[in-house]
């Protein structure tokens, strides 16, 4: 397969799942490439979606005296994104909110602040997830798309009746010791930590709205 067409198939690249921030629905409108109009005249989402970016700026994440505060960096290349959190339902722990993780928020909206700031109001604390690796990192791990690869020696690309699997992210397989080790020096230190949560994160069918939206937290 081609580098073109491993992007062509890869999750976080595909606009309508995981939206930069100008691409965003408006908390104050309704965009009908987000919703329909339901037979209870109550407007629904048509598919799921998550907003993806890299944390860039944590000064106020874990302030204590006024809002909480973190800008990011969206797929798009947008830096400087700001993220305020106002608690509704659900927990985080804003020891996660650091410089160079990835922010996830599904259903995200854009929002015009009272201070005219232009952002993303965070409320539903269970469709927030953090992934400890940098955005590039994501990208390179969705281009490889471990969800389709999986069947596969990740480091020789050969099939195998029984392969193993890396003990720690519980997602990578090889066929022996060999390939682990140079997978792992190649690039496995660097996705490992992160594996696990973005497996969560495109694990679900984005194009199929069920009447309920799917928290990352239960």
């Amino acid at each position: 397969m081609t580098a073109s067409q491993c992007k062509a198939q890869s999750p976080l690249r595909n606009p309508a799942h995981f939206p930069s921030f100008f691409d965003l629905p408006n908390d104050m409108t309704i965009n009908y490439n987000y919703h329909f109009l339901g037979a209870t005249c109550q407007y629904q989402p048509i598919r799921h979606w998550c907003f993806i970016g890299e944390i860039t700026d944590d000064q106020f994440a874990r302030d204590s005296f006024s809002r909480n505060l973190i800008r990011v960096a969206d797929v798009g290349n947008r830096d400087g994104v700001p993220v305020f959190f106002y608690r509704e339902t659900g927990e985080l722990d804003f020891d996660e909110l650091q410089v160079g993780s990835t922010f996830c928020l599904r259903y995200a909206q854009s929002h015009f602040f009272l201070d005219s700031q232009f952002g993303i109001r965070c409320e539903h604390f269970y469709n927030v997830s953090i992934i400890p690796a940098r955005l590039s990192t994501l990208m390179e791990i969705s281009d490889f798309n471990p969800a389709v690869g999986s069947k596969k020696c990740w480091s020789c690309d050969s099939e195998a009746h029984e392969l193993l699997t890396c003990a720690r992210c519980k997602v990578a397989r090889y066929c022996g010791k060999a390939c682990q080790s140079a997978d792992w020096t190649s690039r496995h230190k660097m996705w490992c930590r992160a594996l696990p949560k973005y497996m969560d994160l495109v694990g679900i069918n984005y194009n199929k709205w069920e009447g309920k939206c799917i928290p990352f937290q239960a």
